[in-house]
């Protein structure tokens, strides 16, 4: 059944019913003449391989034609650990059987086979709980979650009641009094539900982060936004709380940008197929939000959604106002630019006015004018060239070509 819990092949199941059936005849009437299996021990062992061979067969089809590639990597862990397990094991046998002197009993030798032996054989069930831990495999955080809850529920209750009843003991100076007994069960009665609720909110911050405490998230938020002076770093706040409080490897804020969406602050690195959640601003999307799963392949639970639209909803307010940041900086920014070459147009115009008003003389004037020119349009060369007859000549020049060179060119009209 591993690692999905089905029957895969599905006639499999009655291989399980046949298997309960060996191990129970064999185990209960190893040799009554109520055990089918007892008349041949042939057919016992050839009962018995043939399970072992249907178990291998069947990780085999469910591996290259069922599973996913996620089970695939659980059944690799699986695979190695027995591997290990079984060849290290098998060493140890042939070891044993050639020099059985080292491993007489009360020896080093045998001390140390027998911690290995046990070792190599608690391979295989390391390896099946690492796969279902790594994969959150049959719901395991639910497992997980109340194990923590009661088992350290269960100690804080006996802790609470042996120390009542000692203390009690002590002071009255009397043990196994009924009535010490009474007052420390009412104590821990009193004391359970409260003491429940506060393992389970501590657990679930250890597994889950606060994400059963909304109010908090959003007040945390509130209040980093609020400290945060620089519109650059609202959106790296933003992304930085929500991994933070609910532990979550990868969270991303990206803007759109005409038709795409652009990449605006980051926390962690994303592994696995994360969740898309749209930045919305009266009715419009500006932007996305992406998640990555605590785990690759762990869904979100509604309790994750439901904090997740709510910090979504948070976000695309504040992506709007850093978007109407960013367009108003590079407004000011183009207006500032605007004013400037206006200003340098005003100076030029103002110069050259000057200068008409202050000289009657052509050459100085046109030679000012080309240079103020040069500072309202960066040009390459530029020239001024009056009619004379039937052509133009050229009265004043500035660029790369000597002027000497140009006052001798004409240029008929026509």
């Amino acid at each position: 059944m591993f690692p999905s819990g089905h029957f895969v092949p599905s006639f499999t199941r009655w291989v399980l019913v046949v298997a309960l059936l060996f191990w129970g005849f064999d185990a209960f009437f190893p040799s009554s003449s109520f055990n089918p299996f007892s008349l041949s021990q042939v057919l016992g062992g050839l009962i018995f391989l043939g399970l072992l061979v249907g178990v291998v067969v069947a990780q085999i089809y469910r591996y290259r034609w069922v599973s996913s590639p996620a089970q695939r990597q659980q059944t690799k862990w699986v695979v190695y650990g027995m591997s290990m397990g079984g060849g290290g094991y098998l060493v140890l046998f042939t070891i044993a059987l050639f020099f059985p002197s080292l491993f007489s009993t009360g020896s080093l030798g045998n001390l140390i086979k027998l911690t290995a032996a046990y070792g190599l054989v608690l391979l295989t069930p390391l390896s099946i709980g690492l796969a279902i831990l790594r994969s959150r495999l049959w719901d395991i955080d639910v497992l997980i979650n109340r194990t923590l809850v009661y088992g350290i529920l269960s100690v804080c209750v006996v802790g609470v009641y042996v120390l009542v009843v000692g203390s009690l003991g002590a002071l009255i100076g009397t043990s196994g009094n009924l009535v010490i007994s009474l007052v420390a069960t009412g104590l821990v009665a009193v004391l359970f539900q409260p003491l429940r609720a506060w393992v389970q909110r501590g657990v679930n911050r250890l597994l889950y982060g606060q994400r059963d405490e909304p109010y908090t998230v959003i007040t945390q938020l509130s209040q980093r936004l609020e400290a945060t002076l620089a519109p650059d770093a609202v959106l790296s706040t933003i992304v930085e709380t929500v991994a933070q409080a609910l532990k979550l490897p990868y969270v991303a804020i990206l803007l759109k940008q005409e038709d795409t969406f652009r990449l605006s602050a980051s926390a962690g690195e994303l592994v696995g197929e994360p969740l898309i959640l749209p930045l919305v601003y009266q009715k419009d999307a500006i932007g996305q939000m992406r998640l990555a799963p605590r785990t690759p392949g762990e869904p979100f639970t509604p309790a994750d959604r439901h904090l997740l639209d709510e910090l979504a909803r948070q976000a695309g307010l504040a992506a709007h106002a850093v978007q109407l940041t960013a367009d108003l900086q590079r407004s000011y920014e183009q207006l500032e630019q605007r004013v400037q070459e206006r200003t340098r147009e005003l100076s030029s115009l103002l110069e050259i006015s000057h200068t008409v008003a202050s000289t009657l003389h052509l050459k100085p004037l046109l030679g000012l004018i080309l240079d103020q020119l040069k500072l309202v349009i960066d040009y390459t060369g530029s020239s001024i060239l009056t009619l004379e007859g039937d052509g133009l000549v050229f009265l004043d020049h500035r660029g790369p070509v000597p002027q000497e060179q140009l006052v001798r060119l004409h240029f008929p009209l026509k």
